[in-house]
This record gives C-alpha cells, structure tokens and sequence, in this order.
C-alpha cells in the first residue's frame, strides 16, 4: 500500500467532512465552491462549462446569502466548553508544553480549542506526541541545549 493509497471510510466521509468545514468557514467559502454548492442556473440549456462565467452567474454569486448558523454553533459550544480555564497538571519536565505545545509556539490550551473545534466540525482528529529519544542520564540542561522536547502533531480528518 501506497502513501497516497486512501482507506474506503476514509474516501467514503471526505465530502461530508469538506461540506461541513465549508459550511463552518462561511459564505466566502460557500461562493467560492460556486456549482458544488450554487448550482448553475438553467443547467438544461447550452454547456455548463460556458455557464459558470457568464454576467447572470456572476450576479447569481454575488446576490446569494448564506448565514453562517454551523460556524456561530461551532464557535458558541467551544466558548462555552472553554467559558472556565481548563486545570492542568503536567510533571514539571513537560511544563513547557502549556505556551508551546506544538514547537511553533501555539499553546496548549489553544491546542485544546482548535481540536475541539475540529471535532465539531468533522467527528473526528488525531493528535499525536513526537518525543526525541535521547541517553539516560542526562541533566536537564543538556536536554535543553540539545532541543529535546516533546512536539504535539495534529491530524484533522
């Protein structure tokens, strides 16, 4: 199996989980998918391909409304998950992680809501933990030096 071979659950939940984060990016996202989502109007007559840049199109785009209820929602039940800072204990040596969590400064409780967020929006994430291997009996200014330290990766679905 290749990398770029795709699980059948996989290929079978991307369009649910591509129209649900369009659905949550809002109405710039939503227009510019154009047909997926505004189909052509008159479709029966003429070429399709033609269709999509005609002036009546255009205007068609411009004049859609979409209210953005699923990214408010999203954005609502994360506020609401999050309306207390979250308590957390890590061991001293892991301290670090709760201002860069990830290695490109975001934090951890930051990490927290754009998962959740994610979630939300998909059902499902993964994140997983990197953590260099390094000699026993090292002090922890070597380990500092040396750049050993825990790196969270997320994998949105």
């Amino acid at each position: 199996m290749s990398a770029s071979t795709q699980h059948p659950q996989y290929q079978f939940y991307l369009p649910q989980w591509q129209k649900s984060r369009d659905a949550s990016a809002g109405s710039a996202r939503v227009k510019a998918r154009k047909h997926v989502y505004l189909p052509v109007p008159d479709a029966g007559e003429g070429d399709e391909s033609q269709k999509t840049g005609t002036v009546r199109y255009k205007q068609y785009l411009k004049r859609a409304v979409y209210t953005n209820f699923t990214g408010r929602t999203r954005n609502a039940l994360v506020g609401a998950a999050f309306r207390k800072n979250p308590v957390i204990e890590l061991p001293t040596d892991l301290e670090y992680l709760l201002e860069d969590a990830t290695g490109d400064g975001l934090s951890l409780v930051q990490l927290c809501k754009d998962e959740l967020s994610n979630l939300l929006e998909a059902g499902r994430s993964c994140l997983m933990v990197d953590y260099p291997q390094a000699e026993e009996g090292l002090s922890e200014e070597q380990v500092r030096t040396m750049g050993l330290r825990a790196n969270i990766a997320t994998y949105p679905a």
